[in-house]
């Protein structure tokens, strides 16, 4: 590499018993295009106490050159953390790529993630790329012609809802016809892929470890923008991703759970009065519900019962 080259990147990938994913996420990504950076590739390597079945050996076997780091169940929010800590630390990165273990990297995008990211090396802000379901992951797969498949958006940039406290991913379903191709600010960034620069993270910290995964994204943008940040999307750069692929699917008792309760946590910390009064009368209503992963969800939240809850989790679960 050429040794003028003064901005480095770190990508850092979770692996949490999903040795296939992530070995079809590596392949995509050395086969990527990149100028004016270097980057290394850091994976964290969760495991639980109960199942050791030490997968790091068969990713540093076909890619010798990752950085490979031991860990036990953190979540997703706790092994971002360790992951980054190490890439600021030992790496010396500029900038870390955030990047789910379940995604496939078009040739170009690191290379554009990259230059997006020297652009902005001295701004708090963070950014994600355009992200397509991974063929056969789509929602509604059925309304779809074959040509269409691959090109069906999963993110284009999100909006929340302040008042009822709901993201969403903008244009999500659609076939993309070239209607998200305008780099644009956006109301949060996900953690499916989000580029973070050296700068915001020694201004706003790490991701919060209370969420342990789901919404810790829309977090970490609302204390972006608190520091007077950007949030940014950057369709210049292509992903596909499996959706939900290491929590059971949209729809689990896991996601449920923690959709449910890291919801309420963050309204209760960001949103206004009014709606903050809305969400508590919404809180205590769940108290009485017959479904005990809502139940338990908003038990949680009032005894302030955070971080991971062993009893949502599949075997083969986080």
């Amino acid at each position: 590499m050429n040794s003028n080259i003064k901005y480095h990147l770190a990508v850092i990938i979770l692996n949490y018993y999903g040795l296939h994913d992530t070995l079809e996420c590596l392949h995509s990504i050395f086969q990527s295009k990149t100028a004016n950076f270097t980057y290394d590739v850091v994976i964290v390597n969760e495991e639980d106490d109960d199942r050791k079945e030490n997968q790091s050996n068969e990713i540093k076997k076909a890619y010798p050159n990752v950085h490979s780091i031991e860990s036990k169940n953190l979540g997703f929010s706790g092994a971002n953390n360790l992951g980054a800590k190490y890439a600021f630390e030992s790496l010396h990165a500029d900038g870390v790529i955030f990047l789910n273990n379940d995604t496939r990297v078009e040739e170009n995008s690191i290379q554009n993630i990259g230059k997006w990211s020297i652009q902005h090396q001295n701004e708090i802000c963070v950014a994600s790329p355009k992200i397509y379901f991974e063929k056969g992951y789509e929602f509604h797969k059925e309304t779809y012609k074959k040509d269409e498949i691959g090109r069906v958006i999963w993110y284009a940039g999100g909006n929340i809802d302040k008042k009822n406290v709901f993201g969403w991913h903008r244009n999500v379903d659609e076939i993309d016809r070239g209607q998200c191709d305008d780099e644009e600010e956006t109301d949060f960034a996900t953690g499916c892929c989000m580029v973070v620069s050296k700068k915001t993270w020694e201004v706003v910290g790490s991701w919060n470890t209370s969420y342990f995964m789901y919404l810790e994204d829309l977090e970490y943008c609302e204390r972006v923008r608190r520091k007077k940040g950007s949030v940014w999307y950057v369709p210049s750069a292509v992903i596909w991703h499996k959706n939900a692929g290491s929590t059971g699917g949209s729809g689990s008792r896991m996601h449920a759970y923690y959709q449910t309760r890291n919801r309420f946590m963050y309204g209760l910390r960001y949103a206004s009065f009014r709606t903050k009064l809305a969400l508590l009368r919404e809180l205590f209503s769940l108290l009485g519900s017959r479904d005990v992963t809502l139940r338990s969800s908003a038990f949680d939240v009032l005894i302030h019962r955070y971080g991971k809850r062993q009893e949502f989790h599949a075997k083969r679960g986080r």
